[in-house]
């Protein structure tokens, strides 16, 4: 029996048994002395290579300990990433019966790859290898319960990849469906209603996103929204979090969303989380980029002197929506951030929004249509000379076949300017 060192409280010694196996034992409980610690962790590396083997091993618990120790007294947080995280045997993730193009996204080491977990089907992405990771994955912990958050499952190993393991979401993000459908206005509203809940569970869990953006919400085939993506996380009183750092590279994809004092470098509070789900909310229903085309500078400037992308409905926008949707945005997204609404009053605004659109709608209307269509950016006023909604059809001026589409109750206003268009006909 070798003796390793000696901590406070007790002796790590290594012993080899009548099997011929080595292994190594904490004699008594022992507190984390570095000296100690980093001899034992050096053994144990020695003898794994990957650092899902360790959940293999019958010692996993007495290891676990000591990675946990460990990673108090040293910056190394690959250790501890193992701490309070479920692992999932590889063996355990399998494929689906039957296969699809769409079962592998993304390219390089962004890839995300579907299987079967338990009989759901899963998204497999590859662990970052960052400082951040250990922080992300506890912050993942604690929201897998809530229905309105892509839910985390736990890490495992892929094609020799250190893997995240998330439910499976077919339709890809919400920027994928706007860019590929329409999606339908009181479809628009619950989507957005959804996105809300899930916010308020983050924001109980003091826990801000600091990157929303419909690129970072899920949808599943279901139309359910998940938020996703924590990469950029923090806690609420995190004492790491004065401010978002925003490197040249990644200013376009995340500087159209940001609240103004975010880009004077102040700290990022619930109030800055508020103005990006109001420009979040800005790109669901216009269905297009913020700021497209400009370039980064410009768009800071833009929102320093508290200019905003503009709210200009089309046509066929009705009425409650256009007022209740402005509303929200404008007062999600005020210059002040002590004058932005709270997530809460969103909520009832959201709801009685929701309420009042969806008796325009039948109840089985799909939340989508075939192909891109919808005029959404246009001016508010109906047009006096014959125009369709659509422009394909609005060459044939077949306005029956265009409305059947819409699955818009009689009542609507729209509507019957539209009916009035097709017996002039």
């Amino acid at each position: 029996m070798k003796s390793f060192g000696r901590g406070s409280f007790a002796t790590v010694v290594r012993a080899t048994l009548n099997d011929g196996n080595d292994k190594i034992f904490a004699l008594k409980s022992f507190n984390n002395d570095k000296t100690t610690l980093s001899k034992v962790v050096k053994e144990k590396e020695s003898q794994s290579t990957d650092l899902f083997d360790i959940q293999e091993d019958n010692d996993n618990s007495f290891y676990n300990n000591i990675y946990s120790m460990k990673s108090k007294s040293s910056k190394n947080h690959s250790y501890k990433t193992l701490h309070n995280v479920n692992k999932i045997n590889s063996k355990d993730l399998t494929r689906p019966a039957q296969g699809k193009s769409s079962d592998k996204r993304g390219k390089s080491t962004r890839f995300i790859i579907r299987k079967v977990y338990k009989g759901q089907e899963v998204a497999c992405k590859p662990i970052l290898n960052d400082s951040r990771t250990q922080k992300i994955l506890e912050i993942l912990m604690k929201l897998s319960e809530c229905k309105h958050i892509l839910r985390f499952y736990g890490i495992s190993s892929v094609e020799n990849y250190s893997v995240m393991v998330f439910e499976w979401a077919e339709r890809g993000s919400l920027r994928q469906l706007y860019e590929q459908k329409d999606i339908q206005f009181h479809y628009k509203v619950r989507i957005a209603l959804e996105i809300c809940r899930g916010l308020i569970f983050l924001q109980c869990a003091d826990i801000l996103h600091r990157n929303l953006k419909c690129e970072n919400i899920l949808m599943t085939e279901s139309l359910e929204p998940k938020i996703y993506n924590f990469e950029l996380a923090c806690y609420t009183n995190d004492v790491n979090n004065t401010s978002l750092s925003i490197d040249s590279e990644s200013a376009g994809d995340i500087l159209p969303w940001l609240a103004p004092e975010t880009l004077s470098n102040s700290q990022y509070t619930i109030q800055c989380e508020i103005f990006s789900f109001g420009m979040l909310l800005w790109e669901l229903t216009f269905e297009k980029i913020p700021y497209k085309g400009w370039k980064a500078e410009k768009i800071k400037d833009h929102i320093m002197k508290g200019e905003r992308e503009r709210i200009i409905f089309g046509a066929l926008t009705p009425k409650i929506y256009q007022e209740g949707y402005k509303k929200i945005i404008n007062d999600s997204w005020k210059q002040n951030p002590q004058e932005r609404i709270s997530l809460m009053k969103l909520l009832d605004m959201l709801e009685g929004l929701y309420n009042s659109i969806r008796r325009m709608f039948n109840d089985r209307a799909l939340g989508l249509l075939p192909d891109k269509t919808l005029d959404l950016n246009d001016d508010l006023e109906l047009p006096d000379e014959d125009i369709s909604p659509v422009t394909q059809d609005s060459k044939k001026k077949d306005h029956k076949k265009i409305w059947s589409r819409f699955n818009v109750k009689n009542n609507n206003k729209i509507l019957k300017y539209w009916k009035k268009k097709e017996k002039e006909i």
